[in-house]
């Protein structure tokens, strides 16, 4: 007889390598639509995360007044969804011209923060902080890349009442 929690834990193990395994290949459509969605959600600014140029444009091709001084995905194609390569620009200066997949460059972008020592930009606060702390697992208690504001919070208050949603959801599933 399987034990069910050690049977769950295999099948959440199992489920989490094979989504591993599809996005090393390019990326799963669920990331571009998780992070649309969190955009929405936090009304950050889509387009102070992405430039969209056209699918054939090369990295010297590429508009730099169109660029943002913070990292900025720079994406080849109509949208997100059809695009097939991105570019990263970090201080208006195309750094990566060839990121196969949105998962690569999500990654590339928000490492950029970190290697650059770069405070998040203000309309992408709250979709930044979200990453860093759910999916990076980047929890610091004291210190924020975040723009200090008025605000004593360490943490923003609308990401972390989606961190406790979503932990009481994750909770009650179990």
């Amino acid at each position: 007889m399987v034990c069910p929690t050690k049977s769950k834990r295999f099948l959440q193990a199992l489920t989490k390598l094979k989504m591993v395994r599809g996005e090393a290949i390019g990326c799963s459509e669920d990331l571009k639509e998780m992070i649309l969605l969190l955009l929405s959600y936090f009304d950050d600014q889509e387009t102070a995360m992405f430039c969209y140029v056209e699918e054939t444009c090369l990295g010297q091709e590429v508009d730099v007044d169109q660029l943002q001084l913070t990292p900025t995905i720079v994406v080849c194609g109509q949208s997100c969804f059809s695009s097939k390569r991105y570019m990263l620009s970090v201080d208006k200066q195309i750094v990566n011209d060839n990121i196969p997949s949105f998962m690569t460059a999500v990654c590339l972008m928000f490492g950029s923060y970190y290697c650059f020592n770069i405070h998040y930009l203000a309309e992408l606060a709250s979709i930044l902080e979200f990453l860093q702390r759910c999916f990076f697992s980047i929890n610091p208690e004291k210190e924020t890349k975040v723009v200090k504001t008025s605000s004593r919070l360490p943490i923003n208050p609308r990401v972390l009442t989606l961190i406790q949603d979503l932990a009481d959801h994750e909770w009650c599933s179990a």
